[in-house]
């Protein structure tokens, strides 16, 4: 027995009183230093208040281990009361939807019944008038007429009723792919090529150079081809629509405006083209002041992004413009990433050449990183992977971002900043340049093909 221990035998014989009185449950609830037991030696303390104090502190060790977990599961909790809250509203779309359905179906069926009055009525109109006129009986002429016109409204009255019908089946049909391929998380989606198309037009024309794609909401391409100096315009099948006049300037960037114009950035041009969509006719020519060879474009809302980088300069800048009704532009801020020029903000980046907008964030793809910025322009995330070259760049449904890495040939999605490949050489990406998302479809711009991914 080692000294100054005494057994609890003896302690309980020398002072013979029970083990857990009162005063030694004083000293249970006072405070302890250390459960080592040497210390307690020196201080003349007994082996049971040694014990005691070691279970003391594995009480409080099991009481903070408690404390962890109880912590975590409400984390969890708040997790799970967050993913009820998107799947209820999920489920009010989708019941809304559903009315839709019920409603047009029974407008449907009363367009059937009333198709089927209308036919009862005109033969009953075609017996009465054959009962009046037992004396126009032998005129054959004036019964044929009689009966092309009550046939030829009746069709017309069918063939309204079917389009209608039609019509709207079609419509709910678009709501609801609509409505879920939107709702597409890239991260946890195996991609498949669904078609690719060339944007040469004909052999005597160069090697198309397509730095910049864009897609309306009903499934039209544009394209920018700097090779060739053209905008060009393909249906979702691939067929060309429409090309415009040859420019002064390489196009380099293109962007959705509205349902009826597309604007349109062009290297070492000081303006911002707005053309109509239909036919790619330029009806507006807007200076913003700008001179530079890769001016990134992006459009969201009424808000305009143009990312400027020149070749004399390490960095360059990403001007905000709001856009008029009447399609001016008017200066917002601008962020700059030269040190050498007068400014506000200050985002390190070099040689920017594609920019994204959200609702609530700027993208920006640099020569070396991809920069995440709030409205205000402050860097909210930098990601920078080795030997990469970030170019086009877009965001899923989830808030997931698409980008191109040049130098790879690969299509990466950078989930909290930790970038995963998607698309690579191996699933027939050759020169990836420009990406952008819609209705759950991925276009990416490689060399001179356009590729769809689904």
């Amino acid at each position: 027995m080692s000294e100054g221990c005494i057994p609890l035998r003896l302690i309980s014989r020398q002072q013979k009183v029970p083990l857990f009185r009162a005063k030694s449950m004083e000293k249970l609830h006072q405070p302890f230093v250390t459960c080592n037991s040497s210390s307690y030696k020196e201080s003349g303390a007994s082996g049971l208040e040694v014990k005691l104090a070691i279970m003391r502190s594995k009480l409080e060790e099991a009481e903070t281990i408690k404390a962890l977990h109880k912590e975590a599961i409400n984390n969890k909790e708040s997790k799970l009361a967050q993913y009820a809250d998107l799947y209820s509203r999920e489920t009010v779309k989708c019941n809304d939807l559903a009315k839709t359905v019920d409603y047009l179906t029974q407008k449907s069926t009363e367009l059937s019944q009333r198709e089927s009055k209308l036919e009862t009525s005109l033969k009953s109109h075609l017996e009465s008038k054959a009962h009046q006129n037992d004396d126009d009986d032998d005129d054959p002429k004036l019964k044929k007429n009689l009966s092309d016109y009550i046939e030829k409204n009746l069709q017309l009255a069918i063939g309204d009723l079917e389009t209608l019908s039609k019509s709207s089946k079609i419509k709910i049909l678009s709501l609801r792919k609509f409505h879920f391929e939107n709702q597409v998380n890239f991260q946890t989606r195996k991609l498949e090529k669904m078609m690719s198309f060339s944007t040469r037009l004909s052999e005597g024309e160069n090697e198309p150079e397509i730095k910049g794609v864009a897609v309306d909401e009903e499934g039209n391409i544009y394209v920018t081809d700097s090779a060739n100096k053209l905008v060009k315009c393909f249906t979702k099948d691939g067929q060309c629509k429409w090309t415009t006049e040859t420019l002064t300037q390489p196009p380099y960037n293109v962007a959705i405006v509205d349902s009826k114009h597309i604007a349109v950035t062009k290297s070492y041009s000081d303006s911002l083209d707005i053309r109509r969509s239909d036919d790619g006719v330029r009806v507006k020519e807007v200076f913003v002041n700008l001179f530079c060879p890769f001016p990134g474009l992006a459009v969201y809302k009424d808000n305009v992004a143009i990312v400027e980088s020149c070749d004399t300069l390490e960095n360059g800048c990403v001007n905000i413009f709001k856009m008029t009704s009447d399609y001016n532009l008017i200066s917002k801020q601008t962020f700059f990433g030269d040190s050498n020029k007068p400014h506000v903000h200050f985002i390190p980046m070099y040689e920017p050449r594609y920019v994204h907008l959200t609702k609530h964030y700027i993208l920006i793809s640099s020569k070396m990183a991809l920069h995440t910025l709030s409205l205000e322009g402050d860097l909210v995330a930098l990601t920078a992977p080795s030997n990469t070259q970030p170019h086009g760049l877009c965001t899923d449904f989830a808030g997931n971002i698409l980008c191109v890495d040049k130098i790879k040939s690969q299509i990466q999605i950078t989930p909290a900043n930790f970038p995963k490949c998607i698309l690579s050489k191996e699933d027939g990406l050759e020169d990836p340049t420009d990406i952008t998302i819609k209705h759950g479809h991925l276009f990416v711009c490689d060399g001179h093909m356009i590729k769809v991914f689904v």
